[in-house]
């Protein structure tokens, strides 16, 4: 389940994180995983969908998907607006 969990978290299928993972980076992502823990993302997207439905009954029209934490393989770093649009400032 750790390997399921860490392509998760990387935002690749199982078969590209074998393909490109190497025995020693495995070790030292199982290492991470024990000290500082891998993302739980199914807990991230249950957490943001009961954010959305408060902000919708508050009156707000932000997917689901913007009150998730900046996933891995989201590349595009946050610009002001984007933080202000997520608080409701923008």
């Amino acid at each position: 389940m750790f390997i399921h969990r860490l392509a998760l978290a990387l935002g690749k299928t199982v078969r590209e994180l074998l393909a490109d993972l190497t025995t020693s980076e495995l070790h030292d992502w199982q290492q991470f995983d024990a000290q500082a823990g891998l993302p739980d993302i199914a807990a991230q997207w249950q957490r943001a969908a009961a954010i959305s439905v408060a902000g919708a009954i508050a009156g707000s029209n932000l997917e689901t998907s913007e009150y998730v934490p900046l996933m891995a393989w989201d590349k595009t770093p946050a610009t002001a607006q984007d933080i202000a649009k997520a608080f409701g400032n923008g």
